[in-house]
């Protein structure tokens, strides 16, 4: 059985369509400027046990070729103070579904 209280905590996004169910998976991705970057900041927190990849960046949010980090979105004031701390220079914070 579908709950939507556990839904919110696991930062997925839901709708009640006719009493049925539609749940959207929130992601959160981390964008730079530089690839070094990307690639820093995925070691740094896979070294931490947190989930990060290196993907590419969603055509919705550039045309231009790149590359993002999607990280798992309850770990985001975390993951932001770790990377003020590190120079790690994030250009963009992204939640999509």
């Amino acid at each position: 059985m579908f709950n939507p209280i556990l839904a919110y905590l696991l930062g997925w996004r839901y709708h009640d369509l006719d009493k049925g169910w539609e749940v959207c998976v929130i992601r959160c991705l981390a964008t730079f400027d530089v690839t070094s970057m990307a690639i820093m900041f995925e070691r740094l927190f896979r070294k931490k046990g947190l989930n990060v990849k290196v993907v590419p960046v969603p055509r919705s949010l550039s045309s231009s070729c790149g590359l993002a980090c999607e990280y798992p979105c309850e770990d985001e004031e975390k993951i932001r103070s770790i990377c003020v701390d590190r120079d790690i220079d994030v250009i963009g914070w992204h939640r999509l579904d």
